[in-house]
């Protein structure tokens, strides 16, 4: 046995018997009925399915491990009431875990119900009024180049391609739901409902005007504080026939956090198509990449948000009696219905129409975050 074949088999052996005294443990819990747990600090990779026979815990501790997903048999634990995941690198579930313990149980309930892969992501283009947002928005898409296109509200578009890092899987291609926001200042601060984290965005800005530092920081730090775990590509738009001088090694040292990797900047020109199949490819490789790119999703959610979207072509708003009746239709679990509704909960980060976004900016936005 040379080095390397020793060192996977000690790795192995390591992990084997890790997963055994964690059984032990679990088996010793629910024989004693247990109502307390704590496997804070243990270092654990996944939860094995028989953490659902722990019927009787009402508290359970797991932070400061490396979980990046839930087992569905967590939802079993109808009794329920603490559950402790800080510090754990978790894909799923999705904007989940900030509603509390049973909202994360609720979602894994439905997820044993019946779950697949989901391979879509909500990128948002941002920027000032008349930057060129929608055009650059349009151009990557291949679509033709049209002049003095305004947006109200929020435009959203789907875009779909192959995964970049499973080219030859079609089950695996991406859809994008691109958010092209309006870019005018009565907006502005209706535009943070619907920053979301660990998501994509692409910071627009006309490069033939003079450049204004503190709008770029306006937004950058508008992203971090609502999504520090994003993505973001900055572009130069309008630049057919010019190279912007911008403070780029500034921009890079105070936000290196968002502006990730070595293609974080693009310059284009949308009339001519200058620079946009580079930042193209780059929006497809970062979408890729996206956190929460193919994570598991509950296909009652799915239902729901396909009726939803189709509602939301021709209804400006939905009621709460409205949304639970989508909710029972989509096979939903009843008591589950408060939790899926939080904010939106996990339907939130599909879509939100047009419409809505509107309906939301005006007078009955404070009504419905009741």
């Amino acid at each position: 046995m040379d080095e390397m074949d020793s060192t996977h088999s000690t790795s192995s052996g390591r992990a084997s018997s890790a997963l055994k005294e964690l059984l032990e443990i679990i088996e010793r819990a629910a024989r004693k009925g247990e109502t307390s747990l704590n496997l804070s600090g243990l270092g654990l990779k996944n939860l094995p399915a028989e953490i659902g026979q722990l019927t009787n815990l009402k508290e359970l501790y797991l932070s400061r491990n490396q979980l990046s997903s839930l087992p569905a048999e967590l939802g079993q634990l109808t009794k329920l009431e603490l559950l402790g995941l800080e510090d754990n690198p978790l894909r799923s579930p999705p904007d989940v875990v900030e509603q509390g313990t049973a909202a994360v149980l609720a979602y894994l309930r439905e997820l044993a119900k019946g779950e697949k892969k989901r391979y879509e992501a909500k990128p948002l283009i941002l920027g000032d009024g008349k930057e060129g947002k929608t055009c650059v928005s349009r151009a990557v898409r291949g679509l033709d180049f049209k002049e003095n296109i305004r947006t109200e509200g929020v435009e959203v578009v789907k875009w779909s391609f192959g995964n970049t890092r499973y080219p030859a899987v079609k089950e695996k291609d991406i859809t994008l739901n691109i958010w092209d926001f309006e870019g005018q200042e009565i907006n502005y601060q209706s535009h943070q409902l619907f920053l979301t984290d660990k998501s994509l965005y692409l910071l627009v800005i006309n490069g033939r005007r003079q450049f204004k530092l503190e709008r770029a920081e306006y937004w950058l730090d508008t992203i971090r504080a609502r999504a520090p775990e994003s993505r973001v590509i900055l572009v130069a738009s309008e630049c057919e026939n010019t190279m912007p001088s911008w403070p780029l090694d500034k921009l890079k040292a105070n936000y290196g956090d968002l502006l990730r990797g070595e293609k974080w900047y693009f310059a284009v020109g949308c009339q001519t198509d200058k620079g946009i199949g580079a930042l193209s490819e780059e929006i497809r490789r970062a979408a890729a990449e996206i956190k929460l790119m193919g994570m598991d999703w509950p296909e009652s959610y799915q239902r729901a948000a396909d009726v939803i979207r189709k509602r939301a072509e021709t209804d400006a708003q939905v009621s709460r009696a409205a949304l639970y009746e989508i909710f029972e239709k989509s096979r939903i679990d009843k008591e589950n219905f408060e939790y899926v509704a939080g904010q939106w909960g996990p339907l939130r980060r599909v879509w939100m129409p047009d419409n809505t976004y509107r309906w939301l900016c005006g007078e009955h936005a404070a009504e419905y975050k009741k």
